[in-house]
């Protein structure tokens, strides 16, 4: 029997989503911090804040008191001389600074990975290049000069050495340009020459290439260039920030407070990070990269902004501690937080101070939010509560905006079920927010389980899935093929399901705190898993309206398709091992009129590999290993079919093109 998949304008018209495939970036992994910061340098205000050392993620479920927070000022840095902490005459409010006696030499690595490896050089220098010091210096009682630059590991400059002479008058910034002489890893060096006392705070060191270098509005924060144009390739519809687990914290005050990130860098007051608990060395938030970078980012890759604000609680995983939902306390860090976000985004600067805050920055124009997320995998009453508090003084008040709520962590328990309940009934213009990190079999079952949900009530926002593949290394080609034919399932019900986002999103090399990522990254180089490629291929080729897809002999193969006014998109997967020949028929599609659309010709976007542990590899100082790669041929058409034999193991997306 000649297998045929049958490609047809469906029963009932069908629009795909303008919102199905986006992103979710959260600081995991060092994505921001060591990853989207250009900022290259680790604890570069001096009050860094960090877990006690030893404290990890069962001592938060177990023994929340030992979640204690302490500021470090010096850590990361290694230095010689007398220098010590000052707190006396901050740069600003709640900052502590660095005072330097006589002369002496701080040195920084950068980011090099989750141990924060002694002695191991991770500032990438590249000979040609520009790099751009800035620092804030309080030489009231000194005298001499401030020299800067990068050597290597031997001593050895990678760029030109800049003094600065430093002149009393309280704080003033100095910056200088720095040529690279020399490409490899190095470390920062700040030598201090002279006699007196000097106060150091807020020193950057950044490659002057930056995503949006030029542009007024890239005012504060500034974004790794290459990390950036990688998310580009992928054509986002939006973007889901700032989490995920920090969102919540890991206990009560550590919740990701997106006022404090914003406003000129210095002073911004960091935090520590959550994900610290998978880590022996600590983990900071400077939030560099803060909501207003957030929101420039969106608009650069025209993706929709999708802040996820906090809900009341502690990670649920973790301390899971509420505040009392009637409280003033809740009042103004829960409800006054979402609607004070929305007058930051879309508010009149000569009405709003948070508006204010936005033009002052360089973005005098709103940015268009249309959609928040309240928490992140919570459930219970008390969430259910909040979440009834916001929707209708949100339908009151904005109903331009669409409300996003947590489906709760783990798919299919019975708080699963009660959440999704809870919001037909009662919300049914919002969003479910569910997550799945499952293994590969799961993800081949479930890619029929949207086929089977109600339509008539809220949509479903898949906002955090990825393969888990314990049982081998992270990212290998299975974990990819497996979310490939998931994402058929997706892109069927696309109706339905409004946006989907893969989670995480970066990873610094020797620097994950989680098993599996889109994109790994080193201080010089950028990594595209297998993942990514899946995620590159579906977004890239998507069209407006749902098709029908329905075939014969269908064992290991995977389907569906979309269309728009140029082109007919089919994604099939082929999960087994032998190749599979079949019949793509396109008979079925008119476009809305009465006579069958002819064809140009079509051609074929695949990855494959006979090794399911394939996987692309990047280490820390070498180049990119690709294993998996995107290929392309052109395919043969007769009149309105197509005769395919798909190898095992492959992702295809067939782009046929209408006259």
């Amino acid at each position: 029997m000649e297998r045929k998949i049958e490609i047809r304008e469906g029963k009932v018209p069908k629009r795909v989503s303008d919102m199905l495939y986006g992103l979710f970036l959260e600081d995991i992994n060092f994505a921001c911090d060591g990853g989207l910061n250009a900022n290259v340098l680790c604890n570069n205000s001096f009050d860094g804040w960090y877990m006690k050392p030893g404290v990890v993620e069962k001592d938060c479920r177990k023994a929340p008191e030992k979640v204690v927070p302490h500021m470090e000022g010096l850590r990361f840095w290694e230095t010689s001389g007398l220098v010590d902490m000052g707190s006396k005459k901050p740069l600003c409010a709640a900052s502590e600074y660095a005072r330097i006696r006589d002369g002496a030499v701080l040195k920084n690595y950068g980011y090099n990975g989750n141990d924060i490896v002694t002695g191991r050089c991770a500032i990438s220098i590249v000979e040609g290049h520009t790099y751009q010091f800035s620092g804030f210096f309080d030489a009231s009682g000194y005298e001499g000069e401030a020299c800067v630059y990068v050597e290597d590991e031997n001593g050895v400059p990678l760029t030109e050495k800049k003094c600065m002479a430093l002149s009393s008058g309280g704080w003033q910034e100095r910056v200088a340009d720095l040529a690279g002489v020399k490409t490899a890893y190095g470390r920062f060096v700040l030598e201090i020459k002279g006699a007196g006392e000097l106060d150091v705070d807020y020193l950057s060191f950044l490659d002057t290439d930056y995503w949006g270098a030029g542009d007024p509005k890239w005012s504060q924060g500034k974004l790794r260039k290459d990390l950036v144009q990688v998310l580009k390739e992928l054509h986002p519809k939006f973007l889901r920030f700032p989490g995920g687990c920090i969102t919540e914290g890991a206990a009560l005050g550590n919740e990701y407070k997106w006022k404090n990130t914003l406003g000129p860098l210095h002073e911004r007051v960091s935090d520590y990070n959550l994900w610290a608990l998978r880590t022996t060395a600590g983990y900071n938030q400077s939030y560099a990269v803060g909501f207003y970078e957030y929101f420039l980012l969106c608009e650069d890759l025209q993706m929709e902004p999708l802040p996820v604000t906090w809900a009341g609680t502690s990670c649920q995983f973790r301390t899971g501690v509420p505040i009392d939902a009637s409280s003033e306390q809740y009042e103004k860090e829960v409800i006054r937080n979402v609607f004070d976000l929305i007058e930051y985004a879309n508010g009149d600067p000569e009405k709003s101070e948070w508006a204010k805050k936005r033009a002052d920055a360089g973005h005098p124009e709103p940015f268009g939010l249309k959609y928040i997320g309240f928490g992140n995998e919570n459930w219970g009453d008390h969430y259910w509560n909040g979440c009834r508090r916001i929707y209708q003084l949100i339908k009151e008040h904005h109903p331009e905006i669409t409300l996003v709520f947590s489906a709760n962590p783990f798919y299919g328990i019975p708080d699963f079920h009660k959440n999704w309940k809870t919001i037909r009934t009662e919300m049914p213009d919002a969003l479910l927010d569910e997550h799945y990190y499952r293994y590969p079999k799961w993800f081949y079952k479930m890619h029929k389980v949207y086929d089977k949900y109600p339509r008539t009530s809220a949509g479903v926002f898949a906002g955090e899935y990825a393969c888990n593949m314990k049982l081998s290394a992270p990212n290998v080609f299975e974990s990819a093929l497996s979310e490939a034919a998931f994402l058929t399932g997706i892109e069927r019900n696309a109706d339905l399901v409004k946006l989907s986002s893969y989670a995480p999103l970066f990873s610094l090399v020797d620097g994950a705190q989680w098993e599996h990522n889109m994109i790994n990254f080193s201080p010089r180089e950028v990594l595209k898993t297998t993942n990514y490629l899946v995620q590159y291929l579906y977004m890239n080729n998507v069209g407006t309206r749902i098709l029908e897809a329905e075939g014969s002999g269908k064992h290991g193969l995977y389907y569906c398709a979309t269309a728009d006014g140029k082109f007919v998109y089919v994604k099939v997967v082929n999960a087994a091992r032998k190749a599979k020949k079949f019949v793509l028929d396109l008979e079925g599609i008119s476009g809305g009129g009465s006579e069958p659309i002819e064809f140009a010709g079509a051609q074929m976007q695949y990855i494959h590999s006979e090794d399911l542990r394939a996987r692309n590899n990047l280490t820390f100082d070498g180049k990119p290993e690709y294993q998996v790669e995107i290929r392309q041929k052109r395919i043969a058409m007769n009149g309105n079919k197509i005769e395919m034999a798909l190898p095992g193991q492959t992702v295809g997306v067939v782009r046929v093109k209408m006259k």
